[in-house]
């Protein structure tokens, strides 16, 4: 009798143990896991060094065998995420260093400019800005469209101007002169484009993707339309 309850207590002795180890173990594969869960805390400073760093990520993604347009359609779905409808190309309610890149910043508070001017709105100076000599910077619709156009092409990569219809691309840049609105043009098709664009309204640098334009609409504008292409085939 007494070797048989000297048998159960040493049973439960292991059973113990090996309870505590498996309660050990859990609590540290919890650890583990919550620290590989945690969030990476990233000030919006950062997040614009980090965007530009990742720049030639986004040039380089698609293979080499695509058309130059089919590459372009492929950045374009990359940039849409990056800069989403409904969000503002602005720094309003950022800090960030005076004289740092703001243009890879996007915030929920829109602009307006009926009450700051262009305090908040984002600044980019690319390849576009040798054709507007004007401006000591492109800000608003112009710098939004033509940030992207960088993005997608690369800053060293050729630019002209010209007023065919019939020759827009995705990835060019639509400028209408009388009106001062730029786009970029993200489809086309035979009787209308849809366009990427920023600030539309003139108020609040809202961005926007998939606003279509018709072709009789843009041929209306005449003399006072652009469009700037970056393409070599």
């Amino acid at each position: 009798m007494r070797r048989k309850k000297e048998r159960v207590r040493l049973y439960r002795l292991k059973l113990a143990r090996r309870c505590v180890v498996v309660l050990l173990l859990f609590i540290c594969a919890f650890f583990c896991i919550s620290l590989l869960k945690s969030p990476q805390i990233e000030s919006d400073a950062d997040s614009v060094s980090s965007f530009t760093s990742q720049k030639d990520a986004v040039l380089s993604v698609v293979p080499h065998e695509m058309s130059q347009e089919e590459s372009v359609q492929e950045k374009l779905k990359l940039l849409e995420k990056e800069f989403p409808s409904g969000t503002y190309w602005n720094h309003r309610g950022v800090e960030i260093p005076d004289g740092s890149p703001n243009w890879a910043i996007t915030t929920d508070i829109p602009c307006d400019h009926s009450t700051y001017g262009d305090a908040y709105c984002n600044r980019y100076n690319g390849a576009t800005k040798e054709f507007f000599p004007q401006y000591d910077y492109l800000t608003q619709c112009l710098g939004f469209s033509s940030m992207l156009s960088d993005q997608i092409f690369g800053e060293d990569a050729p630019i002209k101007i010209h007023r065919d219809f019939n020759d827009l691309r995705p990835g060019d840049q639509i400028r209408l002169t009388g009106s001062w609105h730029s786009m970029l043009v993200i489809e086309k098709l035979e009787n209308h484009v849809s366009v990427a664009e920023c600030d539309e309204d003139a108020i609040t640098c809202e961005i926007s993707w998939g606003r279509e334009i018709s072709k009789n609409e843009l041929m209306s504008y005449g003399e006072e339309i652009e469009y700037i292409t970056r393409y070599t085939d």
